[in-house]
């Protein structure tokens, strides 16, 4: 564990961390659990095309909630 989280959603609605598919409920524990250890710890969303938006907001929402200062989010390319 280290201080980046890169979390991807994918366009089947799946949330990969580490190269695990978890829930979100799983991420929320993770999220708690790293930054208490790393307290400026940074969270990296990739997001694939054509995910749902209300996922992505789903994500936003519980990052604020836990308070993370540092998230980013990109949205990665179609290929084309």
């Amino acid at each position: 564990m280290n201080d980046i989280m890169k979390v991807f959603l994918r366009q089947d609605t799946r949330i990969v961390l580490d190269n695990s598919e978890i829930t979100i409920r799983e991420l929320e524990t993770r999220v708690k659990e790293t930054s208490s250890l790393y307290p400026n710890m940074t969270l990296l969303l990739t997001i694939e095309p054509l995910v749902p938006y209300q996922q992505v907001v789903e994500i936003v929402e519980l990052v604020r909630r836990l308070k993370v200062e540092n998230f980013s989010f990109t949205m990665k390319g179609d290929g084309s």
